[in-house]
Formats: structure tokens, sequence, C-alpha cells
């Protein structure tokens, strides 16, 4: 039925009827949804494999490379940083990175200049950690000078995904092959270490 009404001293023909507000549904996960809640995936954080500090006692006096050897266990894992331990003042770059026979499975490059003293990650491409192998992890060091001083070999604590075989070291860092063995059992030559993801 059509009328007219008053307005603002005008008169304005309009239609009776029944105003039916639609309902909307919100679908279930979406942004409508009262009781969504976005989800958000966080990076995995990897766990290092060395969980204790060397002592306060350094070493120069070499040049080469210096770790240790050690027997990773049957799982399969993801090695997603490479750690230095740092004594604060150093300034060299130095290399840590972890070797199968000449292949080097991880690699990373430290500047120490600015550092603070103790353990420092740095991210790597996620790469496969390989099971049951013998592998050995070191750090390069440069001898003299009080810009590049690194632990002295020290009995290390770990995970127990890996086996530490002894403390280790070599004048060439390219094949480990070339690594002396030097005390057996959980011992390290300088600071070097990994963090890993078990999938």
């Amino acid at each position: 039925m059509n009328r007219r009404k008053f307005i603002n001293g005008l008169w304005v023909p309009f239609t009776f009827g029944i105003f039916v507000p639609k309902l909307i549904r919100a679908q279930s996960g979406s942004p409508f949804d009262p009781t969504f809640v976005p989800m958000r995936v966080a990076a995995p954080i990897g766990t290092a494999w060395i969980t204790s500090n060397p002592p306060s006692a350094w070493d120069n006096g070499f040049t080469g490379c210096v770790g240790s050897l050690f027997t990773t266990d049957s799982t399969a894992r993801t090695i997603t940083d490479l750690g230095l331990y740092v004594k604060l003042g150093n300034t060299t770059t130095v290399t840590v990175k972890i070797l199968n026979g000449t292949t080097v499975v991880a690699s990373a490059s430290f500047n120490q200049t600015g550092m603070a003293e103790g353990w420092n990650y740095i991210s790597v491409t996620p790469v496969a950690l390989p099971a049951s192998t013998s592998l050995v992890i070191v750090r390069s060091t440069v001898s003299g000078g009080a810009e590049d001083a690194w632990p002295q070999e020290w009995i290390i604590s770990t995970t127990g995904i890996a086996s530490s075989l002894s403390s280790t070291y070599a004048g060439s860092c390219t094949d480990e092959a070339s690594f002396t063995p030097s005390t057996s059992g959980n011992w390290m030559y300088g600071g070097s270490n990994f963090k890993y993801t078990t999938p």
C-alpha cells in the first residue's frame, strides 16, 4: 500500500512493508567467525648439540682447524645453525664447518667483531645431519695475536644425539681424514657447535 509521508517540508511517497533482515552465517574458520583465531606457524627452533660452556682458558698458538670428531646416532635430523664460542674482544673472521670426508655438510663464516662472549649462532640453509656417520666439526684458527683466542681443550656436555670421539686438529681444513685425534672421549679444541631439529 502506498502512502505519503511529510519529510523536511515535502510529501514523500513510501511503501508499507515488513523488513526482514537477512541472516548471514559466517563460515567456520573465516575472519567473519567471531571464534576464528588466525594460526601462526612459528619457525622451528633448533636445539644446540653442545649444552655446556668451556672454562676461561684460551689459546691462539695454532694455524689450521680445531674441533671434535663425533659420530651421530641412528635418527635422521636437520642442521639449522652453526655456532662459535667467542671470546670478548676477538675481531677476526673464522669459519665453522662440519665435514663428512671431503664433503662440507654445513659451513658458516663468523665475523667476531662486536660479538658477545659465549655461544654465537648463524643460521644455515637446513641440511640433513647424516645418521650413524662419523663426522668432524671444526673452526678455523690463526696463530698469534689476541684478536682470535679460542678455548683450550675441554670436556663437552651434549644432548646425546651424537657422541664425541675425541678432540682433533689439522693444518688443512678440507678433509676429515687429515685430522689428528687427540684426547679420546667428550673432548674438543676451540668451540664449535650446531643446532638441529628432529622431524
